[in-house]
């Protein structure tokens, strides 16, 4: 046994061993155990071959499992494997090796902590000599390798094919116009255009198959001149229908002399949102596909068997694991029918110009064309690979180099071995610990910080921040304009230029910019490289709601059913958009963010509960209607007893129009969740890729719950320990007895001059937009009331990194001001500099906890602490280029407060809707209101 042999050539390395977990709870177990230990390379070894398509997905559950877990050090998953490149495997190892390939070449991609490495064993004479030889190359090289005697390693290369065809015996096959060629996917891009080009140099006649098994109308035109292309209903993974198919092909159209199997179906995403039935669907038809073919011709004397694979085979890419493992099987299986001395061929291509994926997403006019295959060439390139006479050939542009394309990353290569790992499926499961280093782990994973200093980290602060100015240790992180957002971009760049691995939290919570340089150098001690995992939230039936989401269900729980907490979004669809897809798409958002399915329960407690239900599908409603100016009539309000909190339907227009209705309810999500599903949608109906997911909405619940921010606390109720506060701004009616909920909104622009003014202000001060807004809206509030003490509540995303979480994660903080007008406006910036840096770092602890705490939740008449709300929001999806779709105005006619600024920085403008009472304010009132910001700010 390797297992047994391999612990003792690694000796002391060992700091654990255990069985593969096949149940998802033990592959749960084991990814925790990884993390919370100091585990730095998990290797993993092959099962028995019958278990091996099953471990493939194990593999994938183990690293989901992995990354759900944040790996906040570098990790090295080894696998070792059979049949992708030792020759003389059986063929149930094909299932085994190939299929690991993918999540080990395209996690690193996706997940940087996280290398990995794939080893086959040439031919041991024992186990003993295996283990020596696998223990020899630990750690050395990233990507596939062979392990060979006495520590040496056998690594795939590329060599240019000579510019002249092959002749005499090696010489490969050429097509021929005696029999015909079969061509599977032969609908699809690549093979109508192999077939058209076949018959139109070959004269030979092209069968293809397709699910359909209906030509398209541009290739019934060869019917008059002999019929050249026929086609036959085949779905490539049903073994006996292949069979059928060939059996008529032979019957109705005669011999046949080749086949070219170019089905395939694309990757489904990133590995951490991969679903089992989805992954293996994109396997199928390349795998089960492949033996399927394989088998059914074998009594046909073929002179060619064509794989169409891809170059990601190779090198792996962003949310292609699935696709990768596909077509590594293929380049694998050609190997193998060259083995029983049947001919085989693996054309590694890369994108076609004007062909499927690079049509639909319209890269035939943009920067990566000249990367890009033109169609025309197909034939050419199929031709010059067969005479070949190699089993893999990989497609290269004329501006490549063979030489300079890297298939692994070797020692002084690229990124450093030891860096990281990935993981494959194994009988058992060996994991090396840090404590005693050897070849495999003798990089530290603070490796560069020994090589950045203070100045070099403090730049990397100043750009992300957007200063020009050299910054100091003395400056304050939330001074400098420093949010989440900003924590985010640092993070990444730190580790990405120093390879530095702190965590967005670890900037919040650091209060000068000397504070963070502090927590990166502190990472090169020994004694700091352990990092904790996040606390994972136990499995539960039912969960507590976050604090943000208490504060909107109390509200809703006593409110009329008015529609103040709806947050509907109308999304223009293509005119001509695929309603299936869409439904997929939306399908996936569903089962991406827990919130579209998640009910409430527990009414009555204290602090109501939510349930989290399994993902079931989705079905898209359709609606006519006559005109899209009405479709503000169809948002009404929610029943959260009796319904969830998410509605979807697509509206139809005796126009043409298609408008995607999406409503979400408000104790599930904020403006910037809607943003987010906006995007999400847009890149899963286009079949993009999508970063996971690195938390839920209960994950961040279940942390509020259980660690409450005690130092907040105190600090907010120290803030509001005498009387509350209340603001009455001038108003336009008596204010009724109890809020009616009836809103009305007025949208302007501030003049271009006027933002200008605001950002030069900003930098004179040291202050971010944001900052100046708000001490012009404190300032207003004093002017309109004559109060001195004055509560502006600013609304806060507390996601933390968790950017792309969807939920109600908007809190609300009630900052006070007290506003002499005699004061120099200097003197009020900086005061509101302080007030909002204090608040921000005591955000743990929101307005409705405040209330709770202080048992003042009781005002009818208008909502405490919060008459006036700011939200300022600065669209960082737009700045990004996120594709997004277009959205439609639209009135609810609800408000929650007496008036909501919403400001909407771009970076180009600002944009301000006041949402207001409309039992309190006319709209006469709210516009005089804002043409006199614009008039005199």
């Amino acid at each position: 046994m390797l297992a047994p042999a391999l612990k003792r050539a690694l000796g002391s390395q060992v700091a654990a061993q255990g069985i593969w977990p096949v149940q998802a709870d033990d592959a749960r177990a084991l990814a925790n155990e990884v993390l919370d230990a100091d585990i730095d390379h998990l290797l993993c070894l092959p099962d028995s071959p019958d278990a091996a398509q099953d471990n493939a997905w194990a593999l994938c559950a183990l690293l989901q499992e992995v990354c759900r877990g944040g790996a906040r050090r570098p990790l090295r998953v080894t696998v070792v494997g059979g049949g992708a490149f030792v020759p003389d495997t059986p063929p149930d190892t094909l299932h085994q090796g190939p299929l690991h390939q993918g999540p080990l070449l395209c996690l690193p991609w996706e997940e940087p902590r996280i290398s990995c490495a794939y080893v086959e064993l040439e031919a041991p004479a024992d186990a003993a000599s295996a283990a020596l030889a696998l223990a020899a190359g630990l750690g050395r090289i990233d990507g596939p390798y062979v392990a060979a005697a006495e520590g040496a390693a056998r690594v795939r290369t590329l060599v240019k094919l000579p510019s002249a065809p092959a002749s005499g015996p090696g010489a490969g096959p050429v097509i021929t116009g005696k029999g015909c060629v079969v061509i599977t996917g032969g609908l699809g891009g690549m093979g109508r255009t192999l077939a058209r080009q076949i018959n139109g140099h070959c004269g030979a006649r092209v069968v293809l198959l397709h699910r359909s098994g209906q030509l398209p109308p541009d290739m019934l035109a060869g019917e008059s001149s002999g019929r050249p292309f026929t086609a036959y209903q085949c779905d490539v993974t049903d073994a006996a229908q292949v069979e059928a198919v060939f059996a008529a092909i032979r019957r109705e159209v005669g011999p046949i002399q080749g086949v070219i199997h170019t089905a395939g179906v694309a990757g489904r995403g990133y590995l951490l949102t991969s679903r089992r039935q989805d992954y293996e669907a994109v396997l199928a038809p390349k795998v089960a596909g492949t033996w399927n073919l394989h088998k059914a011709t074998l009594g046909d004397g073929l002179a060619f068997f064509v794989l169409a694979s891809s170059r990601t085979a190779l090198t792996g890419a962003p949310g292609q694991s699935d696709y990768t493992a596909a077509n590594a099987y293929l380049n694998a299986f050609a190997r193998y029918r060259r083995s029983l001395g049947l001919p085989a061929l693996s054309i590694c291509w890369n994108t076609w110009s004007g062909v499927g994926m690079a049509a639909r997403e319209g890269l035939a006019q943009g920067p990566e064309a000249s990367g890009m295959l033109d169609p025309q060439q197909a034939f050419e390139v199929l031709a010059a690979a067969l005479a070949s006479g190699e089993a893999t050939v990989v497609v290269g542009m004329s501006g490549e180099n063979a030489a300079d394309f890297k298939l692994n990353n070797l020692p002084g290569q690229g990124r450093a071995a030891g860096q990281g790992g990935s993981a494959e499926a194994g009988e058992s499961v060996l994991a090396t610990g840090s404590a005693s280093a050897s070849s495999a782990a003798s990089v530290s994973p603070s490796r560069a910080a020994a090589n950045v200093g203070e100045a070099a980290l403090l730049e990397i602060i100043r750009d992300c921040l957007g200063y020009d100015k050299p910054l100091s240790r003395e400056d304050d992180f939330f001074d400098l304009g420093g949010d989440s957002i900003a924590a985010t971009r640092i993070v990444n760049r730190l580790e990405k230029e120093a390879g530095l691995v702190l965590s967005v939290s670890d900037l919040l919570e650091s209060d000068t910019l000397g504070d963070i340089v502090d927590r990166a150098q502190a990472l090169q001690q020994p004694a700091q490289q352990k990092q904790k995992a996040v606390e994972a939230t136990p499995a539960l039936d039912r969960y507590p709601v976050g604090n943000e989401q208490l504060a909107i269900l109390y509200a809703d729980m006593v409110s009329e059913g008015d529609l103040g907490f709806n947050l509907p979004v109308f999304l223009v669809m293509p005119h001509d958009v695929d309603v299936a897809r869409l439904q997929e798409a939306l399908a996936r958002l569903v089962e991406r963010h827990e919130v579209l399915r998640t009910t409430f329960c527990d009414f009555e407690a204290e602090r109501p509960a939510m349930v989290i239900h399994p993902f079931a599908g989705f079905e898209l409603e359709q609606r006519r209607v006559a005109d899209i100016a009405r479709k503000d009539a169809l948002i009404r309000p929610f029943d959260l007893r009796r319904e969830g909190g998410f509605r979807a339907c697509l509206l139809l227009t005796d126009a043409g129009e298609r408008v995607l209705f999406l409503d979400v309810h408000h104790a599930l999500g904020d403006g910037r969740t809607m943003s987010l599903l906006n995007v999400d949608l847009y890149r899963l109906y286009h079949g993009l890729p999508l970063e996971p997911v690195t938390a839920q909405m209960k994950d961040i619940a279940w942390r509020q719950v259980t660690h409450p921010d005690a130092e907040a606390a105190a600090y907010w109720q120290g803030i509001y320990s005498g009387e509350l506060p209340r603001l009455d701004l001038p108003a336009s009616y008596p204010r009724p007895r109890v809020h009616t909920g009836r809103g009305g909104m007025y949208e302007f622009e501030l003049a271009p001059e006027l933002v200008q003014g605001i950002k030069a202000l900003a930098r004179k001060e040291g202050l971010t937009n944001y900052q100046v807004s708000l001490c012009a809206w404190s300032l207003l509030a004093q002017a309109y009331t004559g109060s001195q003490d004055v509560v502006v509540a600013v609304s806060v995303d507390g996601r933390g990194e968790h950017l792309n979480t969807a939920g109600m994660l908007a809190s609300v903080l009630p900052l006070r001001f007290s506003l002499d007008p005699a004061r120099p406006l200097g003197e009020h910036l900086r005061a509101t500099r302080q007030i909002s840096n204090e608040a921000m770092r005591h955000r743990g602890y929101i307005l409705n906890s405040l209330l709770a705490d202080l048992r003042q939740t009781s005002w009818p008449d208008r909502s405490p602490l919060s008459e006036i709300i700011l939200s300022y929001m600065n669209f960082e999806f737009a700045a990004e280029g996120q594709g997004l779709f277009e959205t439609l105005r639209f009135s609810k006619h609800a408000s929650k407060t007496d008036l909501s600024v919403f400001a909407s920085d771009t970076g180009a403008g600002i944009g301000i809707a006041l949402e207001y009472y409309a039992d309190l304010f006319s709209e006469a009132e709210c516009a005089a209101h804002g043409q006199r910001l614009c008039a005199h700010s």
